[in-house]
Formats: structure tokens, C-alpha cells, sequence
């Protein structure tokens, strides 16, 4: 008999219009310090999580969130101990226009603790 895993394996839920494209909320260009407080960061880290947010946006193309992404994660702009919720909304917020049948699915990742 196999061992079972612990592991488990959730696919992110997509929306998609007729023509592929993802559709899902605000884009990563359009968040602001109410969006990030909604999440449970308080005003002060919010506040602070924009400015690096933006910092990261000034110097990413539009075209491409995989940029995007990679660039917040090598800043380590999210941290285990930020809200889920954080990580959810800039995860969805970096591909909120991507588009699944030129590019496929988006790639994903999930917070370790």
C-alpha cells in the first residue's frame, strides 16, 4: 500500500469571457491602500505595502504580469505572516487580464507557512 499524502492540490478558480480572457476583479494597476486594508493589513502596513507596490509597478510592463509577479516575490513583498487575503487579492490582481488561450493558464503559487 502507497503512503498518502498530506498534500493538497487546490486549483485557483477562473472566470473567462468568450474570447478566453481571464476577467476576475481589479488589476494589479488599480489597487490602492483601501484595497490592501480590506485584506486585514492595518493602515500603517497598507500604507507601506503600497509604497512598495509601487515601486515594483514603476518598473513593470503591463503586458506582462509573470513580471510582475516575479518581481514582488523577489522583493519578498509578501511575507507568511501578511492576511491571506493579501495574497489572494495580488495574485489575482497580477492576472486579472490574462489571457488563457493565447498564454494558458496563469501559473499559481501558495504561501507556506
Amino acid at each position: 500500500m502507497e503512503p498518502v499524502s498530506n498534500s493538497i492540490l487546490v486549483m485557483p478558480q477562473w472566470n473567462f469571457d468568450l474570447e478566453g480572457k481571464h476577467k476576475m476583479g481589479k488589476s494589479i494597476w488599480e489597487l490602492g491602500i483601501e484595497d490592501l486594508v480590506k485584506t486585514g493589513l492595518k493602515l500603517h502596513e497598507a500604507v507601506e505595502f503600497n509604497r512598495i507596490l509601487q515601486n515594483v509597478l514603476s518598473t513593470a510592463q503591463r503586458s506582462k504580469p509573470t513580471e510582475v509577479w516575479r518581481e514582488l516575490m523577489a522583493r519578498r513583498a509578501l511575507k507568511p505572516t501578511h492576511p491571506y487575503e493579501l495574497h489572494r487579492l495580488l495574485y489575482y490582481s497580477v492576472y486579472a487580464n490574462w489571457n488563457i488561450s493565447s498564454n494558458g493558464p496563469p501559473p499559481y503559487w501558495f504561501p507556506s507557512m
